[in-house]
């Protein structure tokens, strides 16, 4: 991870061997913090000029951080191969682990909606919708037979928008997803980021 000066590009010091890490994905906070998401290494966060690591020894449900996300009350959210874990703002680490870990597994994508729900897209093992300390698979449904999903992005009008591999993009609301693919959507059919303007 480097940071633009406006004229070169300044690693973080002390360099330290994470250095040399494969970063997945990362996030800055609302507070400044900037969280680096890594394979094989767990979670790291840069505050202030110090870095501090979030692995399995600290709680953490596995070790490759593929997707991050923060909610309304700044804890942040993670996926790994293994399933979800949060840490909230005072850095406290709670993993939420599934009843059935061989159904949920390989997290690729977080999103926290208006509604403080987190939406969790998984390559193979489908959509997930986790709230009240409860997991509610959404797809593979008819409507959706898609489950793998790596994009997800919630809009002011309480849509979800999501990006699969093989399926386009969805959209999914309360009345269920409706499709945007085909050739004259999109060239191919592998969605893998999304931003809203």
């Amino acid at each position: 991870i480097y940071r633009y000066s406006g004229n070169n590009l300044i690693a973080p010091k002390p360099q330290s061997s994470w250095a040399k890490y494969v970063i997945r994905s990362s996030i800055i906070d609302t507070e400044g913090s900037i969280w680096v998401g890594t394979q094989n290494h767990g979670l790291i966060q840069l505050q202030d000029g110090v870095f501090t690591p979030f692995g399995p020894s600290e709680g953490v449900l596995g070790t490759d951080a593929w997707a991050l996300a923060q909610a309304d009350n700044q804890d942040i959210w993670f996926g790994t191969n293994q399933g979800i874990t949060r840490i909230t703002s005072d850095n406290t680490v709670r993993p939420c682990p599934h009843e059935n870990p061989t159904e949920f597994q390989r997290i690729r994508a977080l999103c926290v909606d208006h509604q403080d729900r987190l939406w969790i897209g998984t390559n193979g093992f489908g959509l997930w919708m986790y709230t009240q300390d409860t997991f509610s698979r959404i797809a593979p449904s008819p409507d959706c037979p898609e489950a793998n999903f790596r994009a997800i992005t919630a809009d002011i009008h309480g849509n979800l928008w999501i990006g699969s591999f093989g399926g386009g993009l969805k959209r999914y609301t309360e009345n269920g997803f409706a499709s945007f693919s085909g050739e004259t959507v999109f060239t191919d059919m592998f969605v893998a980021a999304l931003h809203l303007d």
